[in-house]
């Protein structure tokens, strides 16, 4: 998401997870202007706009220029559990690299 340059971190530091952007909602009525299949679903008590989905590769990004960047995977929504919906990759935490496939000497 873009910010002006004053409220930019400086290189190398990371946002505290307040001042982090994020797409956040109440209900799916909210997530409706991103698209049909946007949903509000809750990970970890947060609710934010993602993509509902029936199998992993509905959460699979779009390679560009042959590289995909993939931290997300299709799990239950906490808030509805009987849906599923593209939410964080756990297993991406401790090994982001891991999570992004076609970078040249990776």
């Amino acid at each position: 998401m873009c910010q002006p340059d004053d409220e930019r971190p400086a290189d190398g530091e990371v946002p505290a997870e307040e001042e982090r952007p994020r797409i956040t909602c109440r209900t799916d009525a909210d997530c409706a202007p991103y698209g049909a299949d946007a949903v509000c679903a809750e990970w970890r008590g947060l609710r934010d706009c993602t993509l509902r989905c029936d199998v992993e590769d509905d959460c699979t990004p779009p390679t560009v220029v042959g590289v995909t960047v993939d931290f997300l995977t299709c799990i239950p929504d906490e808030g509805a559990p009987q849906r599923d919906a593209c939410l964080p990759d756990e297993q991406c935490f401790a090994d982001p690299m891991a999570c992004i496939t076609g970078v040249p000497g990776f």
